[in-house]
């Protein structure tokens, strides 16, 4: 990727974060979530008491981008709405949506010196382990949810919805004893075993391979966590091709066959135009593995993408925008295969 084309990236992704900022502004303070600012939605808005703005030229400045939202102007938004802030720093500590643009900020990064690579290499590893943290939840037996940013509950209100109670629904009656006595955490069987053995390692890798099989764990769609499912699984896939442009080693060796084109699968899946979708569908379902059947997969996709696409326009974004800068332009798998022959 050539640095100037990096740097259109970047300004993209600021655009559709500062976008994203000014929804949830308007939606705290005003109570609704407009589809488009004009001056008088702005004048109202920068009236508003606790507003950290006073011009509404300025707000339309930030809602279209072409200043961007720093310092002070952070400061004072965060003692109106705290946590917004986060659509620009510590994103990895933020709402289920700010961790995924700032893994998409990561990916859409490629060039930059030394000092550059290692703050990429933090980026990437801190959002690997907030998302660990919050998906403990159900993969460790022997860790009980936590509360703060970082708990599943939390991350949940973010988007509306409420940790359900424990059903049980993977356990044995031993376990289930054992956990109603808070002896081991109750909230890891409501996901099967298969799915807890999958996050096998500390990485962005294992990370991903635990939320890909929950994509196809029975009625997931249904659950409460199916829309942070839906945005972390992306955000793993970011942080993985993140990983692949800063590792010296063979993107194919450093993941393996299976891992790596799932990371394309599902990053065609979410961010792919209609046509490569479609392709993905085809090419892919008949090569799965036992237990998910072609219905399965395809109805999952499907649910995968469109869930994205509503999210995506729930928080102010533009899904367009944020696909030309997420899209897997290169193959990975193809590459690597070709130069192993």
């Amino acid at each position: 990727m050539k640095i100037d084309k990096t740097t259109k990236l970047l300004e993209r992704i600021e655009r559709i974060q500062s976008r994203m900022f000014c929804s949830e502004l308007s939606l705290a303070l005003m109570g609704a979530l407009p589809n488009d600012f004009d001056i008088r939605k702005a004048r109202e808005l920068t009236a508003h008491p606790a507003s950290p703005i006073t011009t509404e030229t300025t707000f339309m400045s930030w809602w279209n981008g072409s200043q961007k939202i720093r310092g002070k102007s952070l400061e004072k938004a965060d003692q109106a709405v705290p946590g917004i802030s986060r659509w620009f720093k510590f994103e990895h500590i933020g709402n289920p949506m700010q961790r995924h643009l700032g893994a998409v900020y990561t990916l859409s990064r490629e060039f930059g010196d030394e000092k550059w690579l290692h703050r990429k290499r933090k980026r990437i590893e801190d959002g690997v382990a907030s998302a660990q943290t919050i998906w403990s939840t159900f993969w460790a037996i022997d860790h009980c949810p936590q509360s703060g940013p970082l708990s599943m509950d939390w991350q949940l209100q973010k988007l509306g919805k409420k940790l359900a109670e424990p059903s049980y629904r993977y356990s044995d009656d031993l376990s289930r004893v054992r956990a109603e006595s808070g002896l081991i955490n109750a909230y890891s069987f409501e996901v099967s075993d298969g799915a807890r053995a999958s996050y096998a390692s500390q990485n962005e890798s294992g990370l991903f391979r635990f939320l890909l099989s929950l994509i196809f764990e029975p009625e997931a769609e249904a659950q409460p966590w199916w829309p942070i499912l839906v945005l972390d699984v992306g955000t793993a896939a970011a942080h993985c091709r993140a990983r692949m442009s800063i590792d010296e080693r063979d993107p194919y060796t450093v993941y393996g066959a299976q891992d790596l084109n799932w990371v394309f699968i599902i990053s065609r899946v979410i961010w792919g135009d209609e046509r490569k979708f479609i392709e993905i569908l085809l090419s892919n379902a008949e090569s799965l593995e036992e237990g998910v059947g072609v219905k399965h997969f395809l109805r999952q996709l499907l649910e995968l993408r469109n869930t994205y696409q509503s999210l995506v326009k729930e928080f102010g974004g533009s899904y367009d925008e944020i696909s030309i800068i997420a899209k897997a332009d290169t193959d990975y798998v193809t590459d690597a295969a070709e130069r192993k022959r």
